[in-house]
């Protein structure tokens, strides 16, 4: 294989701000196709070893398909620095004490933070299913607290439907979701 941008590639790479100088420059560079780009890993350090400005080295990488996280952005008023950052949308929080869990976090595992466990498992009240997080993943139904689970049940065979049975639960006062408890467990449901 050629170490050498093809023409059209050449051609998009142009288009995208480079010049004539600067493909001699990356050919210097060994910079000859895609997986090269994969290599160098971000629009800034492209900048550091070509010579680029930052916005060409930007559009170069979003077209091989390496796209830039934003920079946190500073902000100042009077005396005071607000730092703004800006987080994957992949991260996950512990449920309890709002930690950032580490990259190999798999769902259940306890938060090094403060020991718990960072997603707790919810049970489905539609479709009778466990998970983690807000929604279930089998149904689509909004998880109730664990403690109204129950209630949830009860609403279900009354014929209450999937999206209104947690909205109703939030709005229930405790005295009414005892009084529903008593009655399920009395055996009148």
């Amino acid at each position: 294989m050629e170490n050498t941008f093809s023409i059209l590639e050449k051609a998009i790479l142009k288009s995208k701000g480079l010049t004539e100088e600067n493909l001699e420059k990356f050919a210097e560079l060994d910079i000859y196709s895609k997986e090269s780009f994969a290599v160098i890993g971000n629009a800034q350090t492209l900048t550091d070893i070509s010579g680029i400005d930052l916005e060409t080295a930007k559009k170069v990488m979003e077209w091989v398909g390496i796209h830039t996280l934003p920079i946190p952005v500073v902000q100042k008023e009077e005396n005071t620095v607000t730092v703004v950052n800006v987080e994957d949308s992949n991260s996950v929080k512990c449920t309890h004490c709002a930690h950032k869990q580490p990259h190999d976090y798999k769902s259940g595992d306890l938060c090094p933070n403060c020991g718990k466990q960072a997603e707790p498992m919810n049970h489905c009240y539609w479709c009778y299913n466990t998970g983690s997080g807000s929604f279930c993943r089998s149904c689509g139904a909004e998880y109730a607290k664990n403690l109204d689970y129950e209630i949830a049940v009860l609403l279900k065979r009354e014929g209450v439907s999937k999206r209104e049975i947690v909205k109703e639960l939030s709005a229930m006062e405790e005295s009414e979701k005892e009084t529903k408890l008593t009655q399920l467990r009395s055996g009148k449901y």
